[in-house]
């Protein structure tokens, strides 16, 4: 990756405050409170069924919520069974039919079906020019069902495909990335959070980099979902489209979110012990 120069980060800060903006007086935006007894939740992931999964290092455990807010299911407890964790710090639920879980502790990758009956383990990248273990911090999937997993020891990117075949190894230690606190996906491109560095990383699905989206003052979580992205800045909600461009900025009423996940209309976020459901129509208007 290219040294970032001060005229690049420049027109990054300048996507940041271009585009229509939609707030109503800086107002908290309303929202519903599903629940405020979890136990240090890590993320959130929302279906297009509007199914909610959540998952909490505190408890070891996987949740699954409707889209009423009920909760359906839970599994796990601290252990090193196929139906245990120790600190799951990421889930991605995919299209909803299949479950990704980063077994954080476990150094492994979980994978069960929608519901919660087990399939398979991902340990470690046998045939990778790096191999060994993971310790897998932050997961995500492209539209095509390929996954991504950050391996917080060794500074990488791992890709396998939807069959669950390893692909390829991207060693961040050579990029100019210094930490990779959350990771989204479109159809073409893989976002990563760098939080200590303040910007979204924006590479291809081969770990190339792209682009990148700075101008942060608290960056804490991502999201992406129909070609859409948005981004936790402090308390504030930025909506934007793929390259960086403002759509809207709404105040979210909460200063330690955790993780954010959407799909149509419906934004879940969690905090440090409650979920919560926003309801944004301009999300809905982009599908």
């Amino acid at each position: 990756m290219e040294k970032i120069s001060a005229t690049f980060l420049f027109l990054n800060l300048v996507f940041l405050t271009a585009g229509p903006v939609f707030s109503q007086d800086d107002k908290p935006a309303d929202y519903r409170l599903i629940t405020d007894q979890l136990d240090r939740p890590s993320s959130v992931y929302v279906t297009p069924r509007a199914e909610i999964y959540v998952t909490e290092r505190g408890a070891h455990r996987l949740l699954k919520f409707n889209a009423a807010g009920e909760r359906m299911d839970a599994m796990g407890n601290q252990g090193l069974g196929d139906f245990q964790f120790d600190s799951p710090m990421d889930v991605d639920a995919t299209n909803g039919l299949k479950i990704y879980v980063a077994d954080y502790n476990n150094r492994r990758v979980q994978v069960y079906d929608n519901r919660f009956q087990y399939l398979s383990t991902i340990r470690q990248t046998e045939g990778a020019r790096f191999s060994g273990d993971v310790k897998p911090s932050v997961i995500t999937t492209n539209p095509i069902s390929d996954l991504f997993i950050y391996d917080e020891d060794r500074h990488r990117i791992l890709k396998y495909n939807s069959n669950g075949v390893f692909e390829l190894v991207a060693n961040l230690r050579k990029r100019e990335i210094e930490s990779v606190t959350d990771m989204s996906a479109s159809q073409d491109h893989l976002f990563l959070l760098d939080k200590k560095q303040q910007v979204i990383q924006i590479y291809n699905h081969l770990v190339q980099f792209r682009r990148f989206i700075g101008g942060w003052t608290d960056l804490k979580t991502i999201s992406v979902s129909h070609e859409q992205l948005v981004a936790v800045d402090g308390s504030e909600l930025i909506h934007m489209n793929l390259r960086g461009s403002v759509q809207n900025r709404v105040n979210l009423g909460h200063k330690n979110v955790v993780s954010v996940s959407f799909y149509g209309r419906n934004l879940a976020v969690i905090t440090e012990d409650s979920l919560y459901i926003y309801d944004f129509t301009f999300l809905e208007q982009f599908r």
